[in-house]
């Protein structure tokens, strides 16, 4: 008996390592873009426009300025940012994708997704999307 309680410890200990392990690799290769995103983020929620914008990429950039900017674009959406909190993060090669929920200053919350493409070794806002909360 004790000897199966001690190769149960010893399995039970190994299963809490590997996933120690994987939880730190998760966060280790998904952090510079969350970083990323959550400046962004933060200078959107400071109405920090122009600082929103040197995270974006060029191609999100050009599409901004045919559309006035981002100031305008978000606050047609009703984008009033107050706070957010992540759910997912993913990161696949040159590709990631942040998604939560946002808290606008008027108190509702709408789900979000934030883009990323990995660009000359820096990740890069290639889009944004505040949807209605259904």
């Amino acid at each position: 008996m004790n000897s199966c309680l001690k190769i149960g410890g010893i399995i039970g200990a190994g299963l809490v390592v590997l996933v120690s392990i994987a939880v730190f690799l998760a966060f280790r290769l998904t952090g510079p873009a969350v970083e990323v995103a959550e400046k962004f983020l933060g200078a959107v929620r400071d109405e920090r426009y122009e600082e929103a914008s040197t995270f974006c990429n060029k191609a999100l950039m050009d599409e901004l300025s045919g559309r006035g900017g981002l100031k305008p674009m978000l606050e047609a959406a009703g984008v009033h940012l107050k706070s957010w909190s992540i759910s997912s993060r993913n990161t696949n090669n040159d590709r990631g994708q942040i998604e939560g929920t946002a808290t606008m200053k008027d108190g509702s919350e709408k789900p979000y997704d934030v883009v990323l493409y990995r660009e000359n070794d820096q990740w890069r806002v290639a889009g944004f999307h505040f949807k209605p909360k259904s």
